[in-house]
């Protein structure tokens, strides 16, 4: 936990840079002689940061094949199941408390995505998703945190892209947003990168 060093705690930083290092063509599982995945999904105890950890964890795990560690702690299969008993009553997901968020909800249809074929995970993701139907605002767009953002609904889009849902009217609502030089966080905002 020391500058330019990997974290003990938080998961998702080891599975940014595996999937950076996967995006621009090296070996997550041999950079610079560290397994980002047996160290850091496979063998890593991702209770110690929650549903972030273990989704972003299948997520890069979808990103290639990796061999399976001897004993390891996680497998793809523990990873979905404990991914699908963090599902709210509401059919969202949330980093904390009992009412689903739109982002966490989001990230959760995205990573059950490649598994979709398997009966509870389907389960899982239909109820997810009727979860962002039911937040949706009428303009196409949503809010995380009471808060209407262009994130919550770029998010929303490629979770309704990987589960085959029309995503039109959300496209629309992000297109709101654009500015002279990018996209903006809030509506009339400024370019924010």
């Amino acid at each position: 936990q020391t500058e330019n060093k990997l974290h003990r705690t938080k998961a998702t930083e080891w599975h940014r840079i595996a999937l950076v290092v996967e995006a621009c063509g090296g070996n997550a599982e041999d950079f610079n002689g560290i397994n980002l995945i047996a160290d850091g999904i496979y063998n890593f105890d991702l209770d110690k940061q929650g549903i972030n950890a273990y989704l972003w964890g299948l997520i890069t795990l979808s990103a290639d094949e990796y061999a399976l560690p001897q004993n390891p702690l996680n497998t793809k299969e523990t990873i979905i199941k404990k991914i699908c008993e963090y599902q709210l009553s509401d059919g969202g997901f949330a980093l904390s408390g009992e009412k689903g968020d739109v982002d966490v909800t989001s990230v959760a249809i995205i990573a059950l995505s490649s598994y979709k074929s398997e009966k509870n995970v389907a389960d899982t993701i239909d109820k997810a998703v009727e979860f962002l139907k039911k937040n949706q605002l009428s303009d196409g767009g949503f809010e995380s945190y009471g808060v209407k953002n262009c994130e919550s609904a770029c998010q929303a889009l490629i979770a309704f892209d990987a589960v085959g849902e029309d995503y039109k009217s959300i496209l629309s609502d992000i297109l709101t947003y654009k500015t002279d030089n990018g996209f903006s966080h809030l509506k009339d905002g400024e370019m924010n990168y």
